[in-house]
């Protein structure tokens, strides 16, 4: 028997039954949750990373419990602080643009600190900063298209460092002169 709970979320798909040696097919339905991103489902209620997607293909033989993975949604224009509490540790931001745009997540604070940016549906590594902010800070600016998802990982540049890194995850907006008839306007500005 599969088992599906929604560790925190509601919706979870009702159980399976799978036959010994053979393959079963992961229920297609997906739970929700209330500023989370479902990332799909794992052995572990604290699991970070999904182990298998809705939809997937489960081949083992024993009773299962499978434990919905979220990932936290941001917002723009938001300060967030990222606990990490184990040695090589991350945490992963999910973001889907309501505008096509650009925008920027920059940490703040003395610690060294990474981030790198994914096209969510793909894995496709877009983008990284470690120190484009001041001092040992990063700071990651990408035009972002609206309706894709997109997850931020954001961990310390060193693999033994813990604690807590704080960042702000913002929209760029840009301001464009026009002399209107004249002549020498100045250079656009971003803000």
């Amino acid at each position: 028997t599969i088992t599906y709970n929604a560790n925190g979320g509601s919706g979870a798909p009702s159980s399976q039954t799978k036959d010994y040696g053979s393959s079963l097919t992961l229920s297609s339905t997906t739970p929700t949750r209330s500023g989370y991103v479902f990332n799909g489902w794992a052995t572990s209620s604290t699991a970070t990373s999904a182990t298998y997607s809705a939809g997937s293909t489960f081949s083992t033989n024993a009773d299962t419990t499978l434990y919905a993975v979220w990932g936290i949604t941001m917002s723009a224009n938001t300060s967030y602080s990222a606990s990490i509490s184990s040695v090589g540790g991350y945490k992963d931001y999910y973001y889907t643009p309501q505008t096509s745009g650009t925008y920027v997540i920059y940490s703040t604070g003395s610690s060294d600190t990474y981030v790198t940016l994914y096209n969510n549906s793909s894995g496709t590594q877009l983008s990284y900063d470690d120190d484009g902010g001041s001092g040992r800070n990063f700071r990651l600016a990408y035009n972002l298209t609206a309706g894709t998802t997109y997850k931020y990982r954001v961990k310390y540049d060193s693999s033994s460092s813990t604690g807590t890194i704080y960042f702000n995850f913002v929209r760029v907006y840009t301001i464009t002169y026009n002399a209107n008839g004249g002549s020498g306007a100045p250079s656009s500005q971003t803000k």
